[in-house]
């Protein structure tokens, strides 16, 4: 079962809403929704709540609807938030249109920023794939985390970016696998200290710029 991420979902949980211009970055825990019942979701809950901690920030995980990080798909968060748009897309991708030499995965992953609400942002999808589940419209669906804008700084959202970027298909699978037979908290973490570098400081190429919380909002303009 996929996660919910409508506008309407996002706008009735009971956040906080804090102008980042007037309160600055907030200091409470980062809290990532999961599923109880979708492995694949707890695993990846559980990569960013450990690469997080790894970076000394409080990270943990709660019950859908409770939280402010949340992870998704591109293509299945777009559909929840604008599902006209999604179809949209669907079609001009059938259509091989020219999207000025962007790939669909990036297409798809900027207007999924678009129809985010305006306090909340993302970062770089994965190359890695989910919500096989979803089934409404046929475009790419990228792992991808999204939190309220003011939840990261520039040194958690670059943690955050690292970690997404660096997990792939096979990883995801072996990690549920493997905690099929032991902890998944404690799969992840083995997985964190010997498979990801430095506990997830990976040099990717990408990090996170100040500038990205200003330029998704743009997006959502």
């Amino acid at each position: 079962m996929c996660l919910i991420l409508s506008t309407a979902v996002l706008s009735a949980c009971s956040f906080a809403e804090v102008s980042p211009e007037t309160k600055g970055l907030q200091t409470e825990p980062v809290q990532i929704e999961v599923e109880s019942n979708n492995p694949e979701e707890r695993v990846l809950a559980e990569i960013y709540r450990g690469s997080l901690e790894l970076q000394k920030r409080d990270a943990e995980i709660v019950p859908t609807g409770e939280g402010n990080f949340r992870i998704g798909c591109t293509g299945q968060i777009l559909w929840e938030n604008d599902p006209q748009r999604a179809q949209e897309l669907e079609e001009a991708f059938e259509a091989e249109e020219d999207f000025d030499g962007r790939d669909n995965n990036a297409v798809t992953h900027e207007e999924m920023m678009g129809s985010l609400p305006t306090d909340w942002t993302t970062n770089d999808p994965s190359g890695a794939t989910w919500c096989e589940d979803f089934d409404e419209v046929d475009i790419p669906l990228n792992i991808v985390p999204i939190y309220k804008k003011t939840l990261l700084d520039r040194n958690d959202r670059y943690e955050v970016n690292s970690v997404t970027k660096y997990i792939t298909n096979t990883d995801l699978q072996e990690l549920v696998d493997a905690s099929q037979d032991a902890p998944v908290d404690e799969v992840v973490e083995q997985w964190l200290l010997t498979s990801v570098a430095g506990g997830g400081n990976l040099d990717t190429g990408d990090a996170v710029s100040d500038d990205a919380d200003s330029d998704s909002n743009k997006e959502s303009n």
